[in-house]
């Protein structure tokens, strides 16, 4: 065990735990590889689409995070209507997380910091956050489904449509 507390980069302790889990499907008679294609065939499998756009134009970056919140209302869709929007988590102080009854999200909360975080309808997750080093626009998306070459394509699509061609359409238009 690596204990409650490792004062150290997150690969590192991430290294540990796979190093770990190796060890005890060793003990299982099973590799790593098995483990896997057994995790995907319960689960279905996981694709990320990820980038950033450079933005030096800090009142722009705020406008663009504005524009998400709308007021408090946040985005229903994107994408032109194609990409519904069934949660948003916003972890700008006060937060709001609308897939929680009380509104209140669990992750912390930051007076600084812009992170809002979309759930689609079709299961994909959207994160756009400002980057604390860099002048850059960071997003993570994700998403699963039971063929990794479909839900690639799929998840490619939405980046396109609802992230590069709407919700962040401001700052790809001043590039």
């Amino acid at each position: 065990c690596i204990g409650d507390n490792v004062p150290d980069k997150d690969g590192v302790s991430a290294m540990a735990v796979f190093a770990e889990m190796a060890n005890q499907l060793k003990k299982e008679g099973k590799t790593c590889a098995q483990h896997l294609r057994e995790l995907q065939e319960k689960y279905g499998f996981f694709v990320t689409n990820n980038h950033y756009v450079v933005s030096h134009d800090t009142e722009l970056n705020k406008t663009v995070f504005e524009a998400l919140r709308a007021n408090g209302e946040y985005l229903k869709d994107a994408g032109d209507g194609a990409y519904k929007i069934k949660y948003v988590r916003d972890l700008l102080s006060p937060g709001f997380d609308s897939s929680r009854e009380d509104t209140k999200p669990t992750l912390p909360v930051s007076a600084s910091s812009q992170m809002i975080t979309f759930t689609f309808e079709n299961g994909a997750v959207a994160t756009l956050r400002m980057s604390g080093t860099e002048p850059k626009l960071k997003y993570y998306t994700e998403m699963s489904g039971p063929d990794p070459e479909k839900t690639a394509a799929e998840l490619a699509e939405l980046v396109e449509k609802a992230i590069k061609g709407d919700m962040l359409k401001e700052l790809t238009a001043a590039k």
